[in-house]
């Protein structure tokens, strides 16, 4: 009597994406909660603590989510190809969800990034489909690099006027949009913070998204992801990072050039309107590859620090990189209501000071929270809300059971699974 076939065991979790994932959060709440979750009005702004944070946070996180992002859809694309789905139409019904939650968040903070991380989703479904790693490295190197902003140097130049109504981060048509934005958040009701969000907010966001450059370097991450996917790079990232050390001490040399740029330029962020488009664009894109450089080194020593380091003291931020989705959206749902005017108001009163040791005590709660949750259950409440609609695609064929298990992941995607009656991943 012949034996049934054992059932395929997932993948093995790796931790280090979600340890990545974990810092990313943190830094992207230090940045929004001494900025005050958009709102421009307050004690404190732009004091020394508030320019050290968006040194060592600003615009760095995010980049570290969107190549967590690419390595994460790397992970799909392989579970989809073992288990035969459509990895177009996984991947679009994937991504519209996010993008649905997106914005409902963006209801309540319209600054949200899940909206921008689900449209870029959607496009790299279809460019993941390039076989090529060359040619994935290589289109990455285009937007890391910020091209399509540098292409508008030269427009901004022969066509000043035009650059400065629609190509500047503060672009006069833009301008009326962000003062009624400051108006709502310090004195709007919730119906008004509501509706601005869902409509000024979100134009308000993508003008900043396209004009600074950060869409582009994005999108460059996400196929850096992929590519670190392909070529195996979470096995041992390490000696991946030691193949490269030339390219490493090249950007070592250029980063005290760049930074000596950014700092001369620093003070033109107050008086954005006193400066040309040019310098705008100069402006935009030596913060650009500023940041970018800034989060190599920041993965290489997050790399360092996780190969390293014994593992009880750096599980906690792995335990809340498995659920950012949660603790994404947990940050501007506590921070909101007490900063903005139709709240308690207190963006009033609170320094940068108070706000970041805030932060920090939000964020302590959520490592607390996250495990607490993951000893019994195998993904965060949100994670759980986004695979139980990821289930009902439409386009997915029938399946096995055994080829229902989500990537990374011994259980079903359709339900909380305890981890009193099945094994955590590790």
């Amino acid at each position: 009597m012949l034996s049934p076939e054992p059932t395929p065991k997932a993948p093995a979790r790796h931790t280090i994406v979600d340890f990545y994932r974990g810092f990313a959060v943190f830094g992207i709440l230090m940045v929004h909660v001494t900025d005050r979750f958009g709102l421009t009005a307050g004690p404190g702004l732009l004091d020394t603590l508030h320019r050290l944070i968006h040194i060592l946070f600003a615009g760095k996180s995010f980049a570290i989510l969107a190549l967590c992002f690419g390595l994460s859809y790397h992970f799909l694309s392989e579970k989809s190809r073992r288990t035969g789905e459509s990895l177009v139409w996984t991947g679009v019904w994937r991504y519209g969800l996010l993008f649905i939650i997106g914005m409902l968040n963006s209801l309540i903070f319209g600054g949200d990034v899940l909206q921008v991380l689900a449209v870029l989703g959607m496009a790299l479904v279809f460019a993941a489909n390039v076989k090529d790693n060359r040619w994935i490295l290589g289109v990455s190197a285009v937007f890391c690099l910020q091209l399509p902003l540098l292409a508008s140097a030269p427009v901004a130049a022969i066509w000043p006027d035009f650059a400065a109504k629609y190509l500047q981060t503060n672009g006069s048509a833009i301008i009326g949009i962000q003062n009624h934005l400051q108006q709502v958040y310090e004195s709007g009701t919730w119906p008004q913070v509501l509706w601005t969000n869902l409509t000024e907010g979100n134009a308000n966001k993508w003008w900043y998204m396209i004009s600074s450059g950060r869409l582009y370097r994005s999108f460059g991450l996400f196929l850096l992801g992929i590519y670190l996917g392909r070529v195996n790079f979470c096995a041992d990232p390490m000696s991946h990072i030691r193949k490269h050390v030339r390219l490493f001490i090249v950007l070592a040399v250029c980063l005290p050039v760049i930074a000596l740029s950014k700092y001369l330029l620093r003070d033109s962020a107050i008086n954005p309107h006193e400066i040309t488009p040019v310098v705008g664009i100069i402006k935009a894109l030596s913060a650009g590859y500023f940041n970018m450089i800034a989060v190599t080194f920041t993965v290489i020593a997050l790399t360092w620090v996780y190969t390293r380091i014994q593992r009880s003291y750096i599980i906690g931020l792995e335990e809340v990189g498995r659920m950012t989705l949660t603790v994404y959206i947990m940050q501007s749902a506590v921070f909101v209501p007490i900063l903005y005017g139709c709240g308690l108001g207190l963006y009033k009163t609170l320094n940068t000071e108070v706000l970041a040791v805030a932060g920090l005590g939000l964020f302590a709660f959520q490592l607390w929270f996250a495990h607490l949750w993951h000893k019994r259950f195998s993904y965060g409440p949100m994670e759980w809300v986004w695979r139980w609609g990821i289930n009902q695609n439409p386009f997915l064929k029938k399946k096995a059971p055994h080829e229902q298990l989500g990537i990374n992941s011994g259980h079903p995607p359709d339900k909380m699974v305890s981890s009193r009656t099945t094994a955590r991943r590790h």
